[in-house]
């Protein structure tokens, strides 16, 4: 390439640069202003309000200022209009830097809020879990001071201490249990007296696993109400129910609405008293109408017997709720 070529390439690319430079204004240079501009009372874009402050330097996107207590920076886009043209700020290039500078602070402002809520969604899922947790173990703890459910040395109403086989697995933490080797020696763990038995009733145990039928098992176990079957014969039984462990036991009971509330009626609102009651006279007359129908079908039945023991454990759950029933209607007043 001859130099005149070359020479003349060079002085296009300059002439190109020089026109695009004239196009955009470049931003001005921070500057030190000579005689420091005073303004009692500056009110910014963003709608603050600034008063008795000092303007002595202009940057390339906005100014300085002096405040009590120190100096600060403001952007060029939150000053007034009049001041843009004055400082030299009125510009495309600082028009350009300020949406720039905009849209990077929305972006970070984003992601940081998007951060925030996610650690305040898993703080409260955190605090709600606890807070459940927290209800179960208050609400577990209290039941757990109640006495045991029962009345002492009346099987089926009393922890019983047991060596027994598995006569039938329902399902994978239920199994009817039963067979004639029973230990008869009463003995007290954790406080309670627990009655050894010498009877061949079966019953059911709920919170057993990894049993199968004729498996012999020994453990103490907690009374939690009665359980009605149709076995393999096509007989209906009803049999006693226990649970594992005693916190089983107390949550069985409590999600029986037949059970008898343990709850004395002075710690109960009047709402909730109503309502118990009404609950109460409900049931009573559904099982004292189902255990007349039982005594019925067992005139014609082929397993009278069956059906006698059913009806029978109907008006003893019946006679427990006319109990309650009993000790709500005599409390009047907040008192006994």
């Amino acid at each position: 390439m001859q130099p005149a070529h070359l020479f003349a390439i060079v002085f296009l690319c300059v002439a190109q640069s020089a026109a695009l430079a004239q196009d955009v204004p470049a931003s001005p240079a921070p500057r030190v202003l000579a005689k420091p501009d005073i303004i009692l009372e500056l009110k910014l874009k963003d709608g603050k309000m600034l008063k008795n402050i000092v303007v002595r330097e202009v940057l390339a996107d906005g100014i300085r200022i002096s405040v009590v207590g120190g100096s600060q920076k403001i952007d060029a886009d939150l000053l007034p209009d009049d001041l843009q043209k004055k400082y030299g700020l009125d510009n495309p290039a600082v028009a350009e830097a300020m949406k720039a500078k905009r849209a990077k602070e929305a972006e970070s402002k984003a992601l940081a809020d998007a951060e925030k809520a996610k650690i305040e969604s898993a703080e409260a899922r955190t605090q709600q879990k606890l807070a459940a947790q927290q209800a179960e173990t208050d609400k577990m703890e209290q039941l757990m001071k109640l006495p045991s459910p029962g009345r002492a040395g009346v099987f089926g109403e009393q922890p019983i201490r047991f060596k027994a086989e598995v006569v039938q697995v329902l399902d994978k933490n239920r199994a009817i249990v039963g067979g004639s080797k029973w230990l008869n020696q009463d003995f007290t763990k954790d406080g309670e007296r627990v009655l050894g038995v010498a009877m061949t009733q079966n019953f059911l145990l709920i919170g057993i696993s990894n049993v199968v039928d004729e498996q012999e098992i020994t453990m103490v176990v907690y009374p939690c109400g009665r359980f009605t079957y149709t076995n393999v014969m096509g007989s209906t039984n009803t049999i006693y129910k226990y649970a594992t462990t005693k916190e089983l036991a107390y949550k069985t009971i409590m999600a029986d609405p037949s059970r008898v509330v343990s709850v004395s009626p002075a710690d109960m609102t009047p709402e909730a008293r109503t309502k118990r009651k009404s609950e109460l006279k409900d049931k009573i007359s559904e099982l004292r109408t189902k255990a007349f129908d039982l005594r019925q079908k067992k005139l014609s039945s082929s397993n009278p017997k069956a059906l006698a023991e059913e009806a029978l454990a109907l008006n003893d759950q019946a006679d427990a709720l006319e109990k309650e029933l009993e000790a709500l209607n005599k409390f009047q007043d907040g008192r006994k």
